[in-house]
């Protein structure tokens, strides 16, 4: 029997998970901020320019609102994440197309996933 996990350790499985499953054109800070309105990914780099490939930043940063509930700071991770992997994209819109079809491969894997628990379960029974 597997001992169930801290709301810690599934927060901090799914950023190993995301930066394996869906590997960012960069590197990626993720942070739990307080008193934030809106999670976002920014980035740094002295000339990083939206859809400018030429010009890619130095790192992304990934704010979180660290008062959510658990459930929400997963589903906003996620979102974010999806706006990492898209950053240099041809899609003019932030929710466009790419982005969406980006976000519903990591929500649907994330979804099928359960913190690396199934596996370990299935490795048990046979």
């Amino acid at each position: 029997m597997t001992t169930p996990l801290t709301v810690h350790q599934k927060w901090e499985r799914t950023k190993r998970w995301l930066r394996r499953r869906f590997t960012p054109p960069g590197p990626v800070r993720i942070r739990l901020v307080c008193g934030l309105h809106n999670c976002a990914v920014t980035c740094e780099s002295e000339n990083a320019y939206r859809h400018r490939l030429d010009s890619f930043p130095e790192y992304f940063h990934v704010q979180v609102r660290k008062e959510q509930s658990h459930t929400s700071k997963i589903d906003s991770l996620l979102h974010e994440w999806a706006h990492v992997l898209t950053w240099c994209g041809l899609d003019d819109d932030p929710h466009g197309e790419e982005w969406g079809l980006a976000h519903s491969r990591i929500y649907r894997a994330w979804c099928d996933w359960d913190y690396g628990q199934k596996k370990k379960l299935k490795d048990i029974e046979e």
